[in-house]
């Protein structure tokens, strides 16, 4: 067993995940669940959010090594001060979507291509990202 990296100074580890409303990736473009969910938001801790001086509903920019997007910010205590959390399947850019094109951020879009050496599998949880206010 090897630890995970912790994340450098500044920085959180994104984590990415469903909610009840869309289990599937496809369902964002559903009018009907888009009323009770419009779009993803970047959850982040109380404390956390106080020293970057965010509120809860502020917008923030969200940074990885390889892209960012403006969303909105969830402050709980549900989340880990070390990390960050974002629901998977919004983001989306085909105007065929077109309910849900340009609704939230897209996880893709931050997520770095890290690869499990013994697995192949994608290394969802290890990219670290920065957070600011835009507010």
């Amino acid at each position: 067993y090897r630890s995970l990296p912790e994340p450098p100074e500044g920085k959180y580890r994104l984590l990415m995940g469903r909610n009840a409303y869309f289990t599937h990736a496809a369902l964002q473009n559903n009018r009907w669940l888009l009323a009770f969910y419009p779009e993803n938001s970047l959850w982040i801790h109380p404390a956390e959010a106080a020293r970057i001086g965010i509120s809860h509903g502020d917008s923030v920019e969200v940074t990885s090594p390889v892209g960012k997007g403006t969303m909105k910010v969830n402050v709980t205590e549900a989340i880990r001060k070390d990390s960050v959390y974002m629901d998977h399947g919004f983001g989306h850019t085909s105007e065929g979507l077109e309910a849900a094109v340009g609704r939230g951020v897209s996880d893709q879009v931050l997520i770095e291509d890290i690869a499990d050496e013994i697995s192949g599998g994608v290394c969802y949880h290890e990219t670290f990202v920065q957070v600011r206010s835009v507010t």
